[in-house]
């Protein structure tokens, strides 16, 4: 066994044990599973946002295009499902995170999801009276509720739990249907959640001026901008890729730490598209993956097909492009393989810090939008650049950068080409 394998093997059985762990602590679990819960109002809200900002110059004042412009901003047609669904995410948040923690406690899901985002509405979003009527505030169930509703969702999901297994419960005649008598079962951890939250947002804001979800978002907002710093960025998109060297998902092991923060900073920038400013979060959305890991797969399959003449090389590459074009990139990582691949990890490397910094600068001077649109993530990569900024310059900075990544991989497919004509002739020399 050589120095890379003992190497392999030392990192499968500690931080692969460790990434494991982490993957499937239960808290953990249903903040990844629960925010797939707003996966469908992310990308209405998205799709929503096309049609209510379309990308028109301003030099066009007249024609369809510019009627599709002023009709956009100002309709209400559109902007009521904008409201109900990236304007209140942190809502659908909570339900999704509170039903998922619920089945992993084993207790009844859809009854305790309820009571998650009924104790949710009352502290971020209790009716208030205007001249129309009562009414319920939006101002903090989009982006700005996000942490605190997470954290809302663990507590009384921990609350609920408990009580449901060592609470005193209201005992029913043996004729009653489980419905009802859950009904009654779940009365209790209702009204101790409510108690115990509406008491402790009462106490901060006697004490500070304003209620649990400001005092969580000022308290998360240095996080905030430590992630969406430059070194940040760098570091969780190199993490990634250190992970799938080593076989392991890389994705999958840092969505449950930066998916919340995406997905909040995406509604943030959106929500500043729909007031008349621009985004500020760079981190936001699939960003990450567009701008970042993605053009370096595309790059390096396409830089196989270009610069190797190794028939197994190529033919992985044929059997890769179709998923590797959708975003599937497993073919590619785990057939060329990627994986422990000692010649191919410093272009990946170098490839993927300079797309990330190049991008992140780009949209931090304001040359290209911010990200502020949910896509599907298996549309072509250059696609999901421009509708996921509206920005007609974003997918020329991809096709740049994918260029500049193929000729960076060249030199060193060519070198593995040689490494694998050689492992191919040492293979059928042993048969």
């Amino acid at each position: 066994m050589n120095q890379l394998d003992k190497l392999r093997d030392v990192l499968e059985n500690s931080v692969g044990r460790i990434a494991s762990t982490l993957s499937n602590e239960p808290h953990m679990k249903a903040l990844r599973e629960g925010m797939m819960f707003t996966l469908p109002f992310t990308l209405l809200g998205g799709i929503i946002m096309i049609m209510m900002f379309p990308p028109v110059p301003a030099t066009v004042t007249t024609g369809f295009l510019a009627a599709w412009k002023a009709w956009g901003a100002s309709s209400m047609l559109l902007r009521t499902p904008y409201n109900l669904t990236l304007g209140m995410i942190s809502f659908y948040a909570v339900f999704g995170i509170a039903y998922s923690l619920s089945k992993e406690k084993g207790i009844k899901a859809s009854y305790s999801a309820i009571i998650s985002l009924f104790t949710f509405l009352v502290i971020a979003g209790a009716p208030v009276k205007s001249e129309l009527g009562w009414g319920i505030p939006l101002g903090q169930l989009d982006a700005q509720g996000m942490f605190a509703g997470i954290l809302l969702a663990f507590g009384t999901v921990e609350i609920t739990a408990w009580y449901i297994k060592h609470g005193p419960k209201i005992k029913m005649p043996a004729s009653v249907p489980p419905n009802i008598v859950a009904v009654f079962d779940y009365l209790f951890p209702l009204a101790i959640n409510l108690i115990i939250f509406v008491a402790l947002n009462e106490a901060v804001t006697a004490a500070l001026g304003f209620g649990l979800v400001s005092l969580v978002q000022n308290l998360i907002s240095p996080l905030l901008s430590f992630t969406d710093s430059l070194g940040s960025v760098v570091v969780i998109n190199l993490l990634v890729i250190g992970f799938w060297f080593f076989g392991i998902h890389g994705a999958a092991m840092v969505a449950s730490l930066i998916g919340p923060i995406q997905s909040a900073n995406l509604a943030a920038n959106a929500a500043a598209v729909e007031a008349g400013t621009v985004g500020t979060a760079v981190l936001a959305g699939s960003w990450k993956s567009i701008f970042g890991t993605q053009i370096m797969f595309e790059a390096i399959l396409i830089a196989v097909l270009i610069f190797s003449k190794n028939e197994r090389l190529r033919s992985l590459g044929k059997l890769s492009l179709v998923p590797n074009i959708f975003n599937i990139n497993e073919p590619l990582i785990f057939g060329l393989p990627l994986v422990m691949n000692v010649t191919l990890i410093i272009p990946v490397l170098i490839t993927t810090v300079l797309n990330t910094a190049v991008s992140y600068l780009l949209m931090a001077s304001g040359f290209l939008n911010k990200v502020y649109v949910a896509t599907v993530a298996t549309l072509p990569s250059p696609i999901n650049a421009f509708l996921s900024t509206m920005d007609w310059k974003a997918p020329v900075v991809w096709f740049v950068l994918f260029a500049v990544n193929v000729l960076i991989f060249a030199p060193f497919v060519k070198a593995y080409d040689k490494q694998a004509d050689a492992e191919d002739a040492e293979a059928l020399g042993n048969e």
